[in-house]
């Protein structure tokens, strides 16, 4: 899931014209150029959960399908957007936020809800430079899900009634 995660995160970064990614680096404070973005995993949390996500019948085959999310995961990432001119980062910070959307697919195509829970503003102010920028906590939430098949019972073949004088009667 992390690694799906951060290839969304550096697609939309990419996407809003931001080339140069540091991914979990600490060179990150030695970067001269004038824009860049830094991505920290922050430390996730996995606990179990047991709910029924979804239901879907297959009438062909005569099964339902229950989908249960065993275990929920939710990684928090650590998003560091810099630029020169504090217009071009909140430029950034809007772009970022609309490329980023609500959900992704992982490998499974199981969901993984996207939430954005703060942006704080930074500034640095040096003789050599001077940069602004925001570091955003963006959280992704999956899962690790199982289905369960179940058969369907066809009705019009599956049930007999006994008459209260000894004889059958299909239903």
């Amino acid at each position: 899931m992390i690694q799906t995660c951060l290839n969304h995160i550096t697609a939309c970064l990419t996407q809003i014209g931001i080339d140069k990614h540091f991914i979990d680096d600490g060179n990150i404070n030695d970067y001269k150029g004038d824009k860049y973005a830094g991505v920290m995993t922050e430390e996730g949390s996995t606990a179990r959960d047991g709910r029924r996500i979804g239901t879907a019948d297959d009438l062909v085959n005569m099964k339902r399908i229950y989908r249960r999310r065993l275990f929920v995961r939710e990684q928090p990432f650590l998003i560091l957007l810099v630029d020169k001119d504090k217009d071009k980062v909140d430029a950034h910070l809007r772009n970022f936020l609309s490329s980023l959307g609500t959900y992704i697919k992982d490998q499974d195509n199981n969901p993984i809800d996207i939430t954005v829970s703060n942006a704080n503003w930074m500034e640095e102010r040096s003789k050599l430079s001077s940069r602004s920028g925001v570091e955003i906590t963006v959280t992704f939430s999956g899962g690790i899900y199982k289905d369960q098949e179940v058969s369907l019972i066809d009705l019009s073949t599956a049930l007999d009634f006994e008459t209260e004088i000894g004889g059958t009667v299909d239903a």
